[in-house]
């Protein structure tokens, strides 16, 4: 019918474009972020969840590089074994060996932070810095207790940073991503209320021609001011 607006194939597909590069970013973002959360969940874990040892006693154990720390046991099930001062552990009654048979030095712990699992508590005794990842064998003397061996608190903090960068940057991806797709989606059909009924598309009537655009009147390519068919192949030679 006279002043039908006909959707040039170019812009379809340059929206189409746009669309999809927004959507590829917002996906990618959620990609990021899920196994960024999951390992930095994991990394926490691994931390809370250190095996209680049973001491006195010799404890092989695989450790990363880096700062690890010795948790004591100081109370169970409402029974405290501890001094007031929380721990009774000390650097003479720990020896550490490294994977190559080198001695880790031990030293007292700077934090007195506390780990609760099930009904025990461990408070922080002792560190040490393990020089490479590998098997550990750690001596622990004293009285009859219980330790739990983890990496430090700035250890565990370390590992998880890096995931939270990457989770930080999927989530800003995935944002950039959603709003680019929806103010695409607004804009463009914003175009289209406002453009005026009968209005060619953008190239004019004779790109028309040369794309394919479907059958339907438009402005005459002559310049007349009126309109002129097209049958999908060729211009009628009247106007109206």
């Amino acid at each position: 019918p006279r002043g039908a607006y006909v959707m040039m194939p170019g812009m379809a597909s340059r929206r189409s474009r746009i669309w999809i590069v927004w959507l590829a970013l917002g996906f990618a973002g959620v990609l990021a972020v899920v196994p960024a959360v999951v390992a930095g969940v994991r990394a926490i874990a691994s931390t809370l969840a250190a095996p209680s040892r049973t001491t006195p006693g010799t404890i092989q154990t695989t450790l990363r590089a880096g700062d690890h720390v010795i948790l004591e046991r100081i109370s169970t099930a409402g029974e405290s074994f501890a001094d007031d001062e929380g721990t009774t552990l000390t650097p003479r009654m720990v020896s550490v060996t490294g994977p190559a048979g080198q001695v880790v030095p031990v030293r007292s712990s700077v934090f007195t932070g506390t780990i609760t699992q099930g009904m025990s508590v461990y408070r922080s005794a002792l560190s040490f810095e393990a020089p490479q990842a590998g098997r550990y064998a750690i001596e622990v003397g004293g009285e009859p207790g219980a330790v739990l061996v983890t990496p430090s608190l700035g250890e565990a903090f370390g590992q998880v940073v890096p995931w939270l960068v990457v989770a930080a940057l999927g989530a800003l991806a995935a944002l950039v991503g959603g709003t680019g797709l929806v103010v695409s989606l607004i804009r463009g059909g914003a175009r289209e209320r406002n453009r005026p009924h009968g209005q060619a598309a953008p190239g004019g009537p004779v790109a028309a021609a040369s794309t394919g655009a479907p059958a339907g009147w438009y402005l005459d390519p002559g310049g007349s001011g009126r309109w002129r068919y097209w049958d999908g192949a060729s211009w009628s030679s009247e106007v109206s």
